[in-house]
């Protein structure tokens, strides 16, 4: 019988059936669009169709935080069967939930005695946040103790590699993150702003390629520069892809030809409402290198 449970939320941006299968529990954000508060769920309150459909349209989401309270009816019913929890949470530089997850944890430990809950802020978001729970989840298969797993991901997160590229610059624009005359200008000219995330857990803005092509290109660049033991890389790469699964398609089959020792094919995974909802339609990859 395990003795720990490895948790995530579903920033991880996993598949559902993945979840199930691992043995992880995850905990929903939610976020409000056209004055309806939704579950990001995987894709079951809303689909993802839907979803990205109406930001094409214009509709502008808002997320929340996971609470306390959400922390507290999620964690105890692990507690109560007597296990310890290892929960991997989204970068505390995009939400606050890390915060309320440490709140919990030292309410729950002292309601718990005897059982301990470890919290791990990845520093990352989507395909390499989900990287990261899938060695955890290995790890924990391998027997290794909750202490070791931990130990591991805090020495080892900022060699997760994240890169994103955001076609969508109208939804950049009336969210405030771009002007209108960059969004504008950018539009005609198929700029993709492409970025990724730096030692502290901030999205940087890297460079500034033309079209699909030209994005996948520079990616391709990044990975083949950036990924540990270069082509020889033996590791595993997750592609992301909000609204643009065939961009994220021809980006796996790029990366599966170009490295032939990568650990299992190429996992293309849905970006979520919560990512979602603040880059609009985009696609990246996640794998890991040196240190960032």
């Amino acid at each position: 019988m395990r003795t720990y449970a490895v948790t995530c939320s579903t920033a991880a941006d996993l598949p559902l059936d993945y979840l199930k299968e691992r043995d992880i529990p995850w905990v929903s954000y939610t976020y409000t669009l056209d004055g309806r508060q939704y579950l990001d769920d995987g894709g079951q309150s809303q689909s993802f169709d839907e979803f990205y459909g109406r930001i094409a349209a214009g509709g502008m989401p808002a997320t929340s935080q996971i609470n306390v309270d959400q922390f507290k009816e999620f964690f105890e019913p692990i507690l109560r069967e007597g296990k310890d929890i290892l929960h991997l949470e989204l970068a505390s530089t995009v939400t606050g939930s890390v915060q309320s997850a440490l709140i919990v944890k030292d309410i729950l430990e002292e309601a718990y005695p005897g059982r301990k809950i470890w919290i791990l802020d990845t520093m990352g978001f989507s395909a390499g946040y989900g990287l990261l729970v899938d060695r955890a989840a290995d790890m924990r298969d391998q027997g290794k103790s909750i202490g070791e797993v931990y130990d591991w991901l805090m020495e080892n997160r900022l060699r997760m590699h994240h890169w994103l590229c955001v076609p969508d610059l109208q939804h950049l624009r009336r969210g405030g993150r771009l002007s209108a005359i960059s969004a504008t200008v950018g539009g005609l000219l198929h700029i993709y702003p492409m970025m990724d995330i730096d030692t502290e857990g901030q999205l940087q803005l890297r460079y500034k390629p033309r079209g699909a092509k030209g994005a996948t290109e520079e990616l391709m660049r990044q990975i083949q520069k950036d990924a540990k033991d270069g082509l020889a890389y033996s590791d595993k790469c997750w592609v992301a892809h909000a609204a643009c699964y065939e961009e994220g398609k021809a980006l796996a089959a790029r990366v599966e030809a170009a490295f032939p020792n990568l650990n299992g094919p190429v996992l293309v995974q849905q970006i979520g409402m919560v990512l979602g909802a603040h880059g609009g339609c985009g696609f990246g990859f996640a794998f890991f290198g040196e240190k960032r």
